[in-house]
């Protein structure tokens, strides 16, 4: 005979088993404890006796605490790197445009006022107007210049003075030392700018001419030949002043001065104290150096004009001068 035990059938008799186990153990009575059915009075044990009586109370209390606590720090980070950077220099804007300056030196007098005077002192004021980049340009100038007195014809006239006012074109030739340039274009809507690196100078190298306007008195000028009733200074070993015009043995059919005693002689007119003025020319040329907006020059020209019955008259003035743009 063959038993076979299923899942339900294990079930069942463990639920049995358990169902017996506690109905016997509610009918044991050997552990229950007794109870009595009498109420026990309780009263005070004497009138006016207190009783007391001590109750313990818990009390649970929750609190709850938010501590907000906002912490910054800052942190400074510091990086060291080392670029090699070549900073782009701002265009230079070299002088431009209309220009006033001065200008001070020595002339020297040439042609027929050179015997009778001799290197004096000068001074210039000029107007113009040139690019530093430009070839040709334009100057209006005075002149002042007062020549020294030679010591033979001094006592015949005061200070001379020639007032010279010119009229001239410039033409130069500019040039860089030092510096290397390029082109930049920063912004599409202008144009193109010039940067220059490194040491540079701007110098130029001119010719200036054009006409001169002269006034002069006190002015001794060697003549060719005697006019009118002036008196005239026979320049040999000394000077001979020649008050009568009628001596005619000293000049040809012509009015030329002739040999005296065997000896060539110059003839020359005093200077006078009234104003005379003559057309002439004027032709020379210098070397600049520009910086901002400044320009300084040095220049040397030759002024002609040609007096009444007097060969050219030449005045060379040398100067140092400065320009403001």
């Amino acid at each position: 005979m063959t038993f076979r035990f299923t899942a339900k059938t294990l079930f069942g008799a463990t639920a049995l088993l358990g169902l017996g186990a506690m109905l016997a153990n509610a009918q044991d009575t050997s552990r229950a404890r007794p109870r009595s059915e009498r109420r026990l009075p309780i009263s005070k044990e004497s009138p006016g006796e207190v009783v007391l009586r001590t109750d313990t109370v818990m009390i649970y209390r929750t609190d709850t605490v938010q501590l907000t606590r906002r912490i910054v720090d800052t942190v400074h980070v510091t990086r060291t790197r080392i670029d090699t950077v070549i900073p782009r220099l701002p265009a230079y804007h070299y002088p431009r445009g209309f220009y006033a300056g001065a200008a001070g030196g020595f002339s020297t007098p040439d042609g027929s006022i050179y015997i009778p005077n001799s290197t004096g002192g000068t001074a210039q004021i000029q107007l113009g107007w040139q690019n530093a980049k430009q070839v040709f340009g334009g100057r209006l100038d005075w002149n002042g210049a007062w020549p020294g007195p030679d010591s033979r014809f001094s006592r015949f006239q005061g200070q001379a003075s020639l007032q010279n006012f010119s009229l001239s074109a410039k033409a130069q030739w500019p040039f860089n030392f030092g510096g290397n340039t390029y082109k930049a274009k920063d912004d599409p809507c202008e144009p193109a700018k010039t940067y220059t690196r490194g040491p540079y100078l701007r110098f130029g190298l001119y010719a200036i001419g054009g006409f001169t306007y002269t006034s002069y008195r006190n002015l001794p000028i060697r003549v060719d030949e005697l006019t009118g009733d002036n008196f005239a200074l026979i320049n040999g070993d000394s000077v001979v002043v020649i008050n009568d015009l009628n001596r005619r043995e000293f000049f040809d059919a012509n009015g030329r001065l002739i040999d005296v005693d065997g000896r060539r002689v110059a003839l020359f007119l005093p200077g006078d104290d009234n104003w005379h003025s003559r057309g002439g020319w004027n032709a020379g040329g210098g070397a600049s150096m520009y910086w901002g907006h400044a320009e300084l020059f040095v220049e040397a020209r030759v002024m002609g004009m040609n007096p009444s019955h007097a060969s050219a008259a030449r005045q060379v003035p040398v100067v140092l001068g400065l320009n403001w743009y």
